[in-house]
């Protein structure tokens, strides 16, 4: 007997093998696709493959934290926190950990000529990592001269000399100070000041970073779902595949047809579901074909027709465009709110999609303020003709038993502790409610 076993849930039964009215989304080729940018991984020089919580260089903004961006620059990664700028050295996502170092201490007239001021953090964001802590670089010492720690600075520098020091508060001999962050390993090296320059110009120092790990965990589990950033909320979200955003997990995809969707809303009592496409019109240019012995269109529906790679001699009237897509920089993309073909006598397309949409949406489109992303954004209704008694499925939940399908004999079917059934009555000690 070839049986499938469906979900502990009667609505993935319905979903598959009853009578369902679905509701699909298109999303259009050049709505913004946070999905798609969050998805992508930042690399610069030795820095590679990052995700969540940063940003920058191909990540807009709701992929990560705000103040966590990175800017790659030949090769080299830079972030800047409260307005110093560090060069990014290593970035361990399974620590929560960056390795930096001040980006204008690069030598010794450097050190000498700080441009940025004091490092400091946000302790609600970063702390520094085990081993490491603060010292602090005194400048223009001229009478502790001779003291460990001390240095003299290049000609040219904005700085006569310094003094460095374990701790964090200044020397009052001293005429101004700068706070830096270093390895603890080197605090046995104070009077050895080629080691601090080691430490300062090529170590660097390391901290933590406290964002919630297990929220973008979630979030990427079912595959459609990408970690990103409520720039609004301050809050960590997830960017769906079908263009939305939410404060958990998205739904997992489903495969119907032979395209990819996502669940995002079902609605048991009514049998409906809405789907997402998650591959955009921009990436795949198929046609939505149906097996009419398991479907039928709902009411009040017409074509959506788009076309791709387009010239024309004359302007076309029934066509809104040319639309840029945004996704594999598509371009000449052309829209009408019902179904067309293309006489050759007066332009060209080098393909065309027609998607299915409600015809009251289309007929508002540049009329009632409605868009061409609102029609696709609505979907479209499909009624699956192969029925299954909800009854029976309830009866089947109710007695411990999963609601599945004999595709063989294509029929419901019980799917029991020790073998299919009516329903689910020979486990000991299991009450059977029949009502």
């Amino acid at each position: 007997m070839n049986s499938r076993l469906s979900s502990s849930t009667p609505f993935l039964l319905l979903l598959q093998f009853s009578l369902l009215l679905f509701i699909i989304k298109f999303p259009p080729c050049w709505s913004f696709d946070l999905f798609n940018s969050c998805s992508k991984r930042f690399t610069c020089g030795k820095i590679t493959n990052i995700g969540y919580p940063f940003w920058g260089d191909g990540r807009v903004e709701d992929c990560g934290h705000r103040d966590l961006r990175l800017i790659c620059d030949k090769d080299k990664t830079t972030i800047k926190i409260k307005d110093v700028v560090y060069e990014v050295l290593d970035i361990y996502e399974d620590t929560q950990s960056l390795q930096i170092k001040r980006d204008d201490f690069f030598d010794s007239k450097g050190l000498c000529s700080p441009k940025y001021p004091s490092t400091t953090f946000d302790s609600q964001l970063f702390e520094y990592a085990p081993g490491f802590a603060e010292i602090t670089i005194n400048y223009d010492c001229p009478a502790l001269k001779g003291m460990p720690g001390h240095f003299s600075c290049p000609d040219g520098s904005t700085h006569k000399d310094g003094l460095i020091q374990l701790g964090p508060e200044p020397n009052r001999g001293c005429n101004s100070s700068l706070k830096v962050g270093i390895g603890r390993s080197y605090f046995g090296y104070i009077e050895e000041f080629w080691r601090m320059e080691e430490a300062l110009f090529r170590a660097g120092f390391r901290v933590k970073y406290k964002v919630d790990a297990w929220f973008c965990n979630e979030c990427t589990k079912s595959g459609s779902g990408a970690c990103g950033y409520d720039v609004d909320s301050n809050e960590p979200t997830c960017h769906c595949a079908d263009g939305s955003s939410q404060p958990g997990p998205c739904p997992p995809p489903i495969k119907a047809f032979g395209i990819i969707y996502s669940m995002s809303n079902w609605m048991l009592v009514k049998n409906w579901v809405r789907l997402h496409r998650l591959v955009r019109l921009g990436d795949s240019r198929a046609n939505t074909t149906l097996d009419f012995s398991l479907f039928t269109f709902g009411s009040g529906l017409t074509n959506l027709s788009l076309f791709y790679g387009c010239s024309f001699s004359v302007v076309l009237p029934e066509l809104f465009g040319p639309i840029a897509c945004d996704i594999n920089a598509t371009s000449n993309v052309y829209v009408a709110t019902r179904e067309i073909r293309i006489d050759p006598r007066v332009g060209s397309c080098n393909s065309s999609v027609f998607v299915p949409v409600f015809e009251s949406t289309a007929q508002g489109v540049g009329v009632r303020n409605k868009t061409i992303s609102d029609a696709l954004d609505e979907g479209f209704e499909l009624r699956w003709q192969i029925g299954v008694d909800q009854v029976e499925c309830e009866r089947c939940e109710r007695s411990g038993g999963r609601c599945g399908f004999n595709s063989s004999e294509s029929r419901f079917v019980c799917f029991c502790f020790d073998q299919p059934n009516a329903t689910c009555s020979t486990r000991p000690g299991l009450k059977i409610s029949t009502s």
